[in-house]
């Protein structure tokens, strides 16, 4: 029992307050918001009898499909991260924001937060993109996935998954962490070999690549508060 105590209270020593953590808090309320957004929307008949749903228009014009990259690449990479397409996605970011995320923010400072997000949500994207236009010109992927919808915060999420690994906690358990996060997105690749999975996977790679980068700052941030007269 008294091992549970002083877990529990590690744990919440970690956690800390996460709303304190503008830039996870700021991004959770969005995401929320939109999804609120997009519960709200109606299903418009028109007078031919075909039916509109307003919900999926919005996502297919933030969609960072093939035909939106093409056209509006700068506009879809940025409010695509702004959206998910159910509730089981955003609490999924949710436990992830008050775990991680949040702690990970405390630690390495909002403008890190956000750049290696941005850099694991475009890096990833990007990569699958040319993938994904190979894949549609030698005719091994149907050529509708030029105007699919996707959306959502996962290629970012998995980064800074990745690059907690590298901050967050000791040299022993780093491995650990890193191997438990490319382990997960390799089973999923292995169990559905989606782009999105290909994402995952890429996204990960490039969080731990940039946590090393992460882990020096910090680490002569920590020399310099030392010897900070």
């Amino acid at each position: 029992m008294a091992g549970l105590r002083a877990a529990a209270s590690r744990l919440r020593a970690f956690v800390g307050r996460p709303w304190e953590a503008t830039a996870t808090f700021v991004y959770f309320c969005i995401l929320t918001a939109n999804r609120l957004v997009l519960r709200s929307t109606q299903v418009l008949t028109l007078r031919n009898g075909r039916s509109l749903n307003l919900g999926n228009l919005l996502l297919r014009s933030v969609s960072t499909n093939l035909s939106q990259l093409r056209h509006d690449p700068v506009t879809v990479l940025v409010t695509s991260a702004f959206f998910v397409q159910s509730i089981g996605e955003l609490v999924a970011f949710a436990i992830a924001a008050v775990l991680v995320l949040a702690p990970l923010e405390r630690r390495i400072g909002a403008g890190r937060w956000l750049l290696a997000f941005a850099l694991g949500h475009v890096g990833a994207t990007l990569i699958v993109a040319v993938g994904l236009n190979i894949a549609v010109q030698t005719h091994h992927v149907a050529a509708d996935v030029v105007r699919t919808i996707d959306v959502g915060m996962s290629y970012g999420t998995v980064c800074l998954l990745a690059v907690a690994a590298s901050v967050l906690v000791t040299d022993r358990a780093r491995v650990v962490w890193s191997a438990v996060v490319v382990g997960a997105v390799v089973i999923g690749l292995a169990a559905g070999q989606t782009y999105t999975d290909w994402g995952h996977f890429i996204a990960a790679v490039i969080g731990l690549l940039t946590g090393e980068f992460v882990r020096r700052w910090v680490t002569r941030a920590r020399l310099a508060a030392a010897v900070a007269p």
